[in-house]
């Protein structure tokens, strides 16, 4: 039986958070590019995330426990996938109408792929 953690997952969360924020400005500094700020704090926020969805998930037989893994997974790919889209947009500006029919197709996807239910045996 593994003992019980040290830290509660807010105060990784929170220590995660202001590194995300530490990095990103540093990137922007860097770049002399401050427009980049808030995409780029979003792409490592949601990648956190889907990382503490993908621990859940993996982590518990429990269904519910596994559905609120997925759910995580799910916001965290969406704050990923936006600020991925800010972050494009910027860069190929002019292209707001093939980024939101990219953004509606990964939407579809992930409603498709994250609402599947394991495959249960007989």
């Amino acid at each position: 039986m593994s003992e019980p953690s040290r830290f509660s997952l807010s105060t990784v969360t929170v220590a995660v958070i202001l590194l995300i924020v530490a990095m990103t400005a540093v990137l922007c500094d860097l770049t002399d590019d401050w427009n980049l700020f808030t995409p780029v704090a979003l792409i490592g926020l949601g990648a956190y995330i889907m990382v503490i969805g993908g621990w859940k998930r993996m982590r518990s037989e429990e269904r519910v426990v596994r559905s609120e893994g997925s759910f995580t997974m799910f916001w965290g790919n969406l704050c990923a996938i936006v600020g991925a889209v800010v972050l494009v947009n910027y860069w190929y500006p002019g292209n707001v109408f093939y980024i939101t029919i990219a953004f509606i197709i990964w939407l579809a996807l992930a409603l498709l792929l994250f609402g599947m239910r394991p495959k249960t045996p007989y």
